[in-house]
């Protein structure tokens, strides 16, 4: 590493810190990567990555490994309660090839961007445990005891972030009052290329391919949800018409993953030589399919103001990456926020009214407001 070249500390292996630590490395910084988990396993669910976080991959030199992990969602329909018919999309016919999401198992999507260069070395089992810092420098306390001085950490450790708790206090998440459940299904019988949601009344299953399994989510209000997977399938009985295969499942599967759907906006994303980095500081709700490709674009825009300047200019390389990504974060956070009431409705009548609503929305203005937040090579 070059002299004057600023010292980085990456918090957090996940999507976001492999991204911005693959991007430094590409232009010649070397950063220190801690993850608090002992092993990333086959953490997580279906990732789909529409054309700006593909844009990161490709930029990475990944676009061909990133083709053959993932399958296109060349279609999307929705569903009334019991499987009828809501709206299909084509997505392929109007975005094109290129213009279609990618999906991929989340463990997927990390290997790839871990790989990158031959590899980022993870230190696993290391976290931050306190922070200290001047106009020069930061001084880090590890969670084993070991110390180190960087010129920048960045906070990279998703919507339980630890850092943004030592540099901001305690922050509270804008609670929707929906919880979702993730598992897998094999992929019997599913088209290979489509992508299903069913919007009943109070409640919710969706489905999206792999290259393997299935993977299906489901969402039901957090308030009285059920506690096993056997008590979730009866409540989620009948929603997905001849699908429900997959729900009927849950009566034999273990492994089922649940968290609140929550969301968080944080007022500021700096400070002083510490910034957030994805979920850390504007954590997305998966509605709209667009938190992994939103934090990817934020690595890379991080990455290119930290590689423009020296040790001491790295506040000023923080101050304009917040002043480039705040504007375009908040408004697609709120399309995802604004999703939610449309797909889950209380009651009958609200769930009448909104399938209305949806037959008559013409399709060209359901594809712009897509294209309008992931733009295409």
């Amino acid at each position: 590493m070059m002299p004057g070249t600023p010292r980085i500390l990456v918090v957090g292996g996940g999507i976001a810190g492999l991204t911005l630590a693959a991007a430094l490395r590409r232009n010649g910084i070397e950063p220190t990567v801690v993850e608090k988990v002992a092993r990333y396993g086959d953490v997580g669910y279906v990732i789909t990555l529409w054309p700006m976080g593909r844009l990161v991959v490709d930029h990475l030199g990944l676009g061909d490994r990133f083709e053959a992990l993932t399958v296109p969602i060349n279609a999307y329909s929705t569903h009334t309660d019991g499987g009828g018919r809501l709206r299909d999309f084509d997505f392929r016919g109007r975005l094109g090839d290129d213009g279609v999401p990618r999906a991929l198992r989340r463990s997927e999507l990390i290997e790839l961007l871990g790989s990158f260069g031959g590899g980022t070395e993870v230190r696993m089992t290391r976290t931050v445990a306190g922070l200290e810092q001047d106009d020069n420098a930061v001084q880090v306390r590890f969670d084993d005891g070991a110390t180190a001085e960087f010129d920048a950490v960045v906070g990279a450790d998703g919507i339980d972030s630890g850092i943004r708790r030592l540099v901001a206090g305690k922050v509270s998440m804008r609670c929707s009052g929906l919880r979702l459940w993730t598992w897998w299904t094999p992929g019997f019988g599913v088209a290979p290329d489509e992508s299903h949601e069913f919007w009943g009344v109070g409640r919710y299953f969706g489905y999206n391919p792999t290259t393997g399994q299935v993977g299906c989510a489901a969402a039901l209000r957090a308030s009285g949800a059920p506690t096993t997977p056997t008590q979730l399938r009866d409540r989620l009985r009948g929603v997905a018409g001849q699908q429900n295969w997959m729900i009927d499942a849950l009566g034999d599967i273990d492994r089922v993953g649940s968290f609140d759907l929550d969301d968080l906006r944080l007022p500021n994303w700096r400070f002083g030589r510490v910034v957030l980095l994805g979920d850390a500081g504007a954590a997305f709700l998966p509605t709209a399919g667009v938190g992994a490709s939103m934090a990817m674009e934020s690595a890379l825009v991080l990455a290119e103001e930290l590689s423009k300047v020296d040790a001491a200019q790295v506040p000023d390389a923080l101050r304009r990456y917040v002043g480039r990504r705040r504007t375009r974060v908040d408004a697609v956070q709120n399309r995802s926020r604004w999703l939610i009431p449309v797909m889950q409705r209380r009651t009958r009548f609200g769930t009448a009214l909104r399938n209305v609503m949806v037959r008559a929305m013409p399709e060209n203005t359901v594809i712009s407001e897509i294209t309008r937040w992931n733009p295409q090579p």
